[in-house]
């Protein structure tokens, strides 16, 4: 027996001081969600998923609610997750507004078909495997659109403190796995997708 595991992180990225508790605290939160998965006899996939989910919903970080938004000011939604033992995976990417990416790529992963689902077909897998379109204005923050407005004029990057979310948990038994989230760049073309829902780029975990 191993000693559960869980490995949080909210982005890379140059975090101004003014907002590093709240990013301290989010990463806190969300491990110590994946960790109770553990300890409660959860497998490290379940507890992966678990840590995710804390941070697509904190508004703090580049994934789920909050996250960056693309030149057209919409929301495209990138996320993937693994679990090593079985070699296993399933992943979405340029997703529209749905509340949390990383259930939907659990179910891509559980569903067995195929790994990754892009655009409109991510969508209608997930409308067709029980999951509901979130209202965008549920999901786009005031702190989304004013990076957005600075990129777009020039006054800063597309990239910002809280890039793509991840997680690696492994449980009791030696099993490994991760899961990452993202919104990508912010300004990005539509359509863009980046390493993040990429097995063996973005994300991977194999068994020990």
């Amino acid at each position: 027996m191993r000693r559960p595991v869980v490995v949080v992180h909210g982005g890379a990225g140059d975090i101004p001081p003014e907002s590093r508790a709240a990013h301290t605290e989010g990463c806190r939160v969300a491990a110590e969600a994946g960790l109770a998965v553990l300890l409660g006899g959860g497998s490290a996939l379940d507890a992966a998923l678990a840590a995710a989910v804390v941070l697509e919903d904190d508004p703090c970080f580049n994934a789920g609610t909050g996250a960056c938004l693309t030149e057209q000011g919409t929301l495209e939604l990138d996320a993937s997750i693994m679990e090593g033992a079985g070699m296993r995976a399933g992943a979405v990417c340029a997703l529209p507004p749905f509340k949390n990416p990383i259930h939907i790529a659990r179910a891509v992963l559980d569903d067995g078909r195929h790994l990754l689902y892009a655009a409109g077909g991510a969508a209608e897998f997930a409308r067709t495997h029980g999951f509901s379109p979130a209202d965008p204005a549920s999901m786009i923050t005031d702190g989304a659109r004013e990076r957005l407005r600075a990129v777009l004029a020039g006054t800063a990057t597309g990239g910002w403190a809280g890039g793509t979310i991840g997680v690696v948990a492994c449980d009791a038994s030696g099993s490994v796995a991760a899961a990452t989230s993202t919104g990508g760049m912010v300004g990005k073309h539509v359509g863009r997708v980046g390493d993040t829902p990429i097995v063996g780029a973005g994300t991977y975990a194999e068994a020990p």
